[in-house]
């Protein structure tokens, strides 16, 4: 079962395929390769999602509904600066659980030992 706080959900493997290299940028402007957390305004994240919103290039992110117990997370699947196609994924979490931004990551991928 998923417990908020000592889980992760990490989508480094997702940045990989998607071809991001160059680590997560803390910067808020998009630039090629580099992938940035979502940080505006969630209360309409569904309609800049459908509608690939300039906000959301080169982010990922997520936004959970506590009455259906769905977390929906997103990712530009476009690189490039300026390009924007975000793709969603949908997970069901167990029944009365809670979720926070960090329990989401996508910074692993970029690690080298």
């Amino acid at each position: 079962d998923f417990v908020s706080g000592e889980d992760t959900i990490d989508l480094s493997d997702l940045a990989e395929a998607y071809g991001y290299g160059s680590g997560v940028s803390g910067d808020a402007s998009p630039a090629d390769g580099a992938l940035s957390r979502y940080a505006g305004d969630t209360t309409s994240i569904s309609e800049l999602i459908a509608g690939n919103d300039d906000s959301l290039d080169n982010t990922f992110g997520a936004f959970f509904n506590n009455e259906t117990d769905k977390l929906t997370v997103f990712m530009d699947s476009s690189t490039a600066s300026g390009s924007t196609t975000i793709e969603t994924f949908v997970i069901t979490l167990p029944e009365d659980v809670s979720f926070d931004d960090s329990d989401l990551t996508a910074v692993s991928y970029s690690f080298i030992a």
